[in-house]
C-alpha cells in the first residue's frame, strides 16, 4: 500500500492489478500491473511498483520497466549495474529516502536505484540463521522484509529483528534469533515474531509483528508497546477488542491515523490514533 500525493490509498491487489480507495468507491487503475511486493510514490508523484524481480513505473493503466527483468533473476541471481541490466533475487518491498533514492529489499540485500544505476548497500547474500552486525556488505541478512528511512538512518526489518543501516554499518537494534513470542518493554529486551511492515509518525514507529503475533505495535521513545494482542480472527471496535489475521501493510494516513491491510480477512482498516 502506498499514500498518493492526492491524498489517496493505492495497494496491490494479486487479482486486480493496482487500485485505489477514491472516496466511497474503489477503482482499479492499472489492471495488468503487479505491485505485490511494494508501492512507493516519488516526490514528484510518479508511482513505482515492484514485483518478483522487476521495479516499473506506473504510468495510467501501463507500467513501464525501470530496473529489473520479470522474467530473468531468482535464486542465486544478484547482479548490479545498469538498471534494466541489473538482476534480482525476490524483492520484498522498496521506498523512497529523502534523497530521491529508490531503497529496495532484494531477499537478502539491501539495494538502491539511483541515476540508472543498481547498487548494493548491505548484506553478503549468504543464508544466515542469525544476523551479523558490521560495516555493511559483510554483514548477514536473515530475511529482510520491510524498509524506511528515519532520522538516524535507514531502518529495516530482517526477519524476527530490527535492523539499522547508517555510516556504511549495519547495527542490529532489537530482536532475538526465531521467536515465537512477542514481548514489549526496551528495545534490547523486546521480541518480534517477524516484522511485516512499517510506517511513521512523527517521531514514533509503527510496525506489523505478523507471524505468530498477528499485532499492530510501536515504538516510541526506544520502548516497544502493542496495539492489539494478537488473537486472530475479526473484529471492529475499540482497539483493544479488535481482531486481525495476518496484518500484512500499513500506512499512515495525512490525519495522522493508521491504514493496515489485513489479507487474511480480504479486508483493508483504518485505525484511529489518539494525537
Amino acid at each position: 500500500m502506498a499514500l498518493g500525493p492526492d491524498g489517496r490509498l493505492y495497494f496491490a491487489d494479486g487479482l486486480s492489478g493496482i487500485r485505489v480507495v477514491d472516496g466511497e468507491y474503489v477503482r482499479t487503475t492499472a489492471p495488468s500491473v503487479g505491485g505485490g511486493h511494494g508501492l512507493a510514490f516519488a516526490a514528484d508523484g510518479r508511482l513505482f511498483a515492484a514485483t518478483g524481480g522487476a521495479i516499473s513505473e506506473v504510468k495510467g493503466a501501463k507500467a513501464e520497466l525501470v530496473a529489473g527483468s520479470p522474467t530473468e533473476g531468482g535464486e542465486g541471481y544478484h547482479i548490479d549495474g545498469p538498471a534494466l541490466a541489473a538482476r534480482f533475487e525476490e524483492i520484498q518491498d522498496i521506498a523512497f529516502d529523502s534523497q530521491g533514492r529508490l531503497l529496495i529489499v532484494d531477499r537478502r540485500w539491501i539495494r538502491v536505484l539511483e541515476a540508472g544505476q543498481v547498487t548494493t548497500l548491505a548484506g553478503t547474500g549468504v543464508y544466515a540463521s542469525a544476523p551479523t552486525d558490521g560495516p555493511a556488505l559483510a554483514a548477514d541478512l536473515v530475511w529482510p522484509r520491510a524498509i524506511l528511512e528515519g532520522e538516524a538512518g535507514i531502518y529495516f526489518s530482517d526477519a524476527t529483528y530490527l535492523r539499522l543501516l547508517h555510516g556504511g554499518l549495519v547495527t542490529t537494534l532489537a530482536g532475538v534469533k526465531k521467536s515465537v513470542y512477542a514481548v514489549d518493554g526496551p528495545l534490547d529486551q523486546s521480541r518480534f515474531t517477524g516484522i511485516g511492515a512499517m510506517a511513521w509518525k512523527q517521531d514514533v514507529m509503527y510496525l506489523v509483528d505478523w507471524r505468530f503475533a498477528r499485532r499492530i505495535r510501536y515504538i516510541k521513545d526506544s520502548v516497544v508497546y502493542s496495539l492489539t494482542d494478537g488473537q486472530m480472527g475479526f473484529r471492529d471496535g475499540p482497539i483493544s477488542e479488535a481482531l486481525f489475521d495476518g496484518p500484512g501493510d500499513l500506512v499512515v494516513d495525512a490525519k495522522g491515523n493508521l491504514i493496515v491491510g489485513d489479507p487474511g480477512n480480504c479486508r483493508i482498516r483504518y485505525i484511529q490514533l489518539e494525537p
